[in-house]
């Protein structure tokens, strides 16, 4: 975490503490990305409209201060380093077909990944801890899971 902050330090030229940030959600009295609203009415066109409300709802850093600032662009400069994401699944009766909370967080954070990475993929894995031993499944085989038991 070090190297990356002092790398953002000296690129962007602020202190330490701002570039050491790496506690992101919403401002003060939010809550959500609304990933989920752009996708239930239809009102996107492009996965870059996904990433960039995604970005601009999640990029409010929590320091020592307490309070959320936005940083819109060292969140960016964080997200390009993501290497995978991943989602826990505690329920057998939700999956991440079933409720939108998930493509409102998963979908919402790995479109914005993507635009940081400039297009390039990024792993995606479910953490289903409903059985006595976790399985991690990649998104593709927990959709087809969920897919063939539903069916």
């Amino acid at each position: 975490m070090r190297k990356h902050a002092l790398r953002y330090q000296a690129e962007h030229g602020c202190d330490l503490e701002t570039a050491a940030l790496r506690v992101y959600g919403n401002a003060e009295s939010t809550y959500g990305s609304n990933v989920n609203h752009l996708i239930e009415n239809g009102r996107w066109n492009d996965e870059n409209e996904l990433a960039e409300t995604y970005t601009r709802r999640k990029s409010f850093a929590y320091g020592r201060a307490g309070g959320p600032v936005q940083h819109a662009k060292l969140l960016a400069s964080v997200l390009a380093d993501v290497e995978l994401t991943y989602q826990n699944l505690d329920s057998v009766e939700l999956g991440v077909t079933t409720v939108d909370t998930y493509f409102d967080t998963l979908g919402g954070i790995n479109s914005a990944v993507r635009r940081a990475k400039g297009g390039r993929e990024t792993p995606v894995y479910i953490a289903d801890a409903t059985a006595e031993a976790g399985v991690v499944r990649t998104l593709s085989e927990q959709v087809a899971l969920e897919t063939r038991t539903r069916t």
